[in-house]
């Protein structure tokens, strides 16, 4: 797999200094997006740790028509990759403002909220209107394109 990785330092802000922090990098946000960071699923982690994460299609983990959601963990766990804690997302965020105009980066999590009426996760896009942390809503049918690109967390070496 020929993938972009990235390492994030957790455990380093709280939940008012991240905001912050995307606030002064102009990142926008959704409704959905505020709806995730200010619920109670959305934890901060209190010790200091580097994750490593890696973007990967749904093609590169073998489908090359399409995929549903739970069929992309189950591909991205045999290749001993996991989903992101939520927090991930705004980190990523913010240490991934080259992210090319018109892309889209969804961040691979188990969805927070049970029912479908809410975000199920989050995910990142730069368009003309600047740079972007959304939240979204999918039902389990959804089929994700083969060029729809995940962020998972990488096994420690």
């Amino acid at each position: 797999m020929q993938c972009k990785e990235w390492k994030v330092e957790l455990g380093t802000l709280s939940k008012d200094e991240l905001l912050f922090e995307l606030s002064k990098n102009k990142i926008n946000f959704n409704a959905y997006a505020v709806m995730l960071f200010m619920s109670q699923e959305f934890e901060i982690s209190k010790e200091r740790q580097t994750i490593e994460l890696v973007k990967v299609s749904v093609r590169e983990l073998g489908y090359p028509e399409g995929a549903l959601y739970v069929d992309i963990l189950n591909a991205a766990k045999e290749k001993s990759l996991t989903p992101c804690a939520l927090e991930l997302a705004p980190y990523l965020r913010l240490q991934y403002l080259s992210q090319p105009d018109g892309s889209l980066l969804t961040i691979a999590s188990v969805p927070p909220f049970p029912d479908e009426m809410y975000p199920r996760g989050f995910y990142l896009s730069s368009n003309s209107t600047g740079l972007w942390l959304r939240g979204y809503r999918a039902t389990e049918d959804v089929l994700w394109a083969p060029d729809s690109e995940f962020v998972f967390v990488k096994p420690y070496a």
